[in-house]
């Protein structure tokens, strides 16, 4: 058969087709029971996705801001150890500024202890 026999072939069984052709309602009654199946089961899945996405939104969230308010950042001990005893010597020099000295002329004395000890 050649291609303009074939679409003559097809094009004459259609015409000669009973258009009249009507399925059992049984069939009917299927294809709208699985039309709305479908619908229902996309309609549960499109309305379950945001509402668990919002609540893993809250949950980091939450966590994120907790973490921020409550966690202190680490302080440096060696910047602390010497604030702190920055501070002590400031409060110790307020308090012996208003006294006299004991000597004028202590290095002279360290010195001559110093001198000692190598003579001995």
């Amino acid at each position: 058969m050649s291609k303009t026999n074939f679409d003559d072939y097809l094009n004459e069984s259609l015409t000669q087709l009973n258009k009249n052709i009507t399925p059992d309602k049984e069939l009917w009654d299927g294809i709208e029971r699985a039309i709305m199946t479908n619908k229902q089961a996309s309609t549960v899945n499109s309305v379950v996705w945001p509402k668990l996405t919002a609540i893993a939104a809250c949950c980091v969230a939450a966590l994120v801001s907790t973490m921020v308010f409550f966690t202190s950042p680490e302080t440096n001990t060696a910047v602390a150890m010497s604030d702190f005893f920055t501070k002590q010597k400031q409060s110790l020099l307020v308090q012996y500024q208003s006294q006299a000295a004991l000597t004028d002329n202590w290095q002279v004395h360290r010195l001559c202890e110093n001198s000692d000890h190598l003579l001995v």
